[in-house]
């Protein structure tokens, strides 16, 4: 009754280590996978891949390992890499990194550097984010194909030929050939500083060039008439070679006027700068003086010549001005040492304009009398021995 039991458990405990073993294979491919490693996924897109960057390879940081490559794919003729980075590690990587596929050795396996800016920004990576490629490494294999493009095209017996030329050429000029290196070394150590300079140049060279097509049509006029300046000038040598000659001639007048009388001329306009200077001081009322004086001559033009001979006019007797008065009629000048100017709406005939001098305007300016009639201006001026007349022509 004892012994059938124990094949029963042989086979539980068989059954129980068979588990363990696959379990441990499962922990184990895991663990290999990194599929217990908690990491920040993004995807790297390049230009190309190459054939020795496979699923696994390392994703480094300043030589240090921080993940590793899940798949590479093709979409729409990019690379498209899937990486998996430590999340330990996310916090060093700026969100602002490349990337560089390279190789460690010709023929080695190429793995991701992630490079960051000289100034990186001060957020990390994101899961999800995209990363560019600044450039893949070449690979053997790119050279020996291209090699062997060129030397399929390339005839050897026309390479032959042309290095031979090259050999005979060269022979013998190798001190020449040093000199040429050296100087065009020279040149280029002088021009590499102007190289911004340039750079600005040439960005610049297309707003010129539009601006010199814009007036290029004014360009064109001016050479037609730069022509026919030219034929005019052509025409005209002999009077321009006597004019030429009269200038020259009259230059040596002046010169001997000038020698002779130079110091003659010193002094009269040193004579006349005091002149000047009045005139200077009183140049601001010329304006006024002269427009007075020409309205004036206008309103006397009506009594003075014309039709009639002398002068004619209407004659008014008005009341007399008081005396001069102390202090009522000294004049200033307000502001004290003020230049002279020109007044606003003066005329030379029309109301009285009270110049601001300090003076006392008289009332007659003022008030206005009653008018007169001529009769009673009579009795006034010749008194009672006129009055039979005047009541009698009344």
């Amino acid at each position: 009754m004892v012994t059938p039991a124990r094949p029963l458990r042989h086979r539980i405990l068989g059954l129980i280590g068979v588990g363990l073993i696959g379990l441990s294979l499962v922990v184990v491919f895991a663990s290999y996978n990194r599929i217990f490693v908690p990491v920040v996924p993004a995807t790297v897109i390049a230009d190309r891949s190459g054939l020795l960057l496979d699923p696994k390879s390392d994703v480094t940081l300043h030589g240090v390992t921080i993940g590793e490559a899940r798949t590479v794919e093709s979409a729409g003729g990019k690379a498209v890499i899937r990486i998996a980075i430590d999340r330990e590690h996310a916090g060093l990587v700026p969100e602002d990194v490349s990337a560089r596929i390279v190789a460690p050795t010709v023929f080695g396996t190429k793995f991701i550097e992630l490079v960051p800016p000289p100034a990186p920004s001060r957020q990390v990576i994101a899961a999800e984010s995209t990363i560019r490629t600044e450039n893949v490494g070449t690979e053997t294999n790119s050279v020996f194909q291209g090699l062997i493009g060129l030397l399929t095209a390339v005839k050897p017996a026309k390479m032959n030929a042309t290095l031979g030329a090259m050999a005979t050429a060269l022979r013998g000029q190798g001190e020449r050939l040093g000199t040429l290196v050296s100087d065009l070394n020279t040149y280029l150590t002088r021009f590499t500083p102007t190289l911004p300079a340039l750079d600005e140049d040439l960005r610049a060279l297309p707003e010129v060039a539009e601006t010199y097509a814009d007036v290029a049509p004014d360009l064109t006029r001016i050479t037609g008439n730069t022509t026919t300046l030219s034929r005019t000038v052509q025409d005209e040598e002999v009077g321009l070679g006597a004019l030429l000659l009269s200038l020259r001639r009259t230059s040596d007048d002046g010169r001997a006027v000038l020698n002779d009388h130079g110091q003659q001329l010193v002094d009269l306009l040193d004579t006349m700068r005091p002149t000047s200077q009045l005139l200077s001081y009183y140049s601001p009322t010329f304006p006024c003086a002269l427009a007075n004086s020409n309205a004036l001559r206008l309103a006397s033009a009506q009594s003075v010549g014309g039709q009639y001979n002398g002068i004619h006019g209407v004659i008014t007797l008005m009341p007399g001005q008081e005396g001069y008065q102390k202090g009522a009629d000294d004049p200033v000048m307000v502001p004290p040492g003020a230049p002279p100017r020109c007044y606003p709406g003066l005329v030379p005939y029309g109301p009285h304009y009270e110049f601001p001098d300090g003076t006392t305007t008289p009332d007659f300016y003022r008030q206005k009398t009653e008018v007169v009639s001529p009769l009673q201006l009579a009795k006034q001026m010749l008194g009672p021995a006129i009055e039979p007349y005047v009541d009698g022509g009344r």
